[in-house]
């Protein structure tokens, strides 16, 4: 990247290291809990699919029609959970980039004093 990319606010190292980090988790996350839990949640429907309509077709059936309501439960609370995991994302952000700059900075922080208020700033956005 130019070297005028780094000088904005919300790509100072401390976000950078945090996204790397955060990025590393979800990958991992993807390639192993996911995957799982889809190949899981897919045989659990077919496995069960298959004894509704082995032993009661009608029960089976009903079930299957209510299928759309499950999906879209799902799905909405997909998008909450979405919704809440940017949240957290954002402030662990700023809490990197104040731990950042602090520690960038730490003998101007430590001749003013100011200890406390970075202290304080970082718990406010955890």
């Amino acid at each position: 990247m130019p070297i005028y990319w780094f000088d904005r606010p919300e790509n100072n190292t401390g976000i950078l290291a945090t996204r790397l980090s955060s990025d590393c988790q979800t990958i991992n996350g993807m390639a192993t809990t996911y995957i799982y839990i889809i190949i899981q949640c897919i045989g659990t429907f077919v496995a069960g699919l298959i004894i509704a309509l082995v032993y009661e077709w009608r029960t089976a059936l009903v079930a299957l029609g209510s299928l759309p309501l499950v999906m879209l439960a799902g799905a909405i609370r997909s998008k909450f959970r979405e919704g809440l995991m940017e949240r957290a994302d954002e402030a662990y952000k700023n809490s990197a980039q104040i731990i950042m700059e602090s520690l960038t900075n730490i003998r101007t922080v430590i001749s003013f004093g100011v200890e406390n208020t970075v202290l304080h700033k970082y718990e406010h956005y955890l």
